[in-house]
């Protein structure tokens, strides 16, 4: 998921995988589609424009903020929380 600046009728977040966009574009959805269709990611509607989130294995596994740092490592926290 890529957060991109919203408008009248999209949300501003691309969640379909990359392979999936068409090419040289992306797509844009209404946060109500987003809602219907990955439910799961509704958590992310919040961020602001430039958060770019993976979801895997059930879960937020890493977040980078609009200047590409990482700001969310699941599995760095779950080390961490091992040792």
């Amino acid at each position: 998921m890529k957060r991109y600046a919203a408008s009248d009728d999209a949300s501003g977040w691309v969640i379909t995988p990359f392979a999936e966009q068409p090419r040289g574009g992306t797509v844009l959805m209404p946060a109500h589609e987003v809602w219907r269709k990955a439910p799961h990611l509704v958590r992310y509607l919040g961020l602001p424009t430039g958060f770019h989130a993976v979801w895997s294995n059930g879960g937020t596994s890493h977040i980078w903020d609009p200047t590409g740092a990482l700001v969310w490592d699941a599995a760095a926290r779950a080390d961490a929380s091992r040792a």
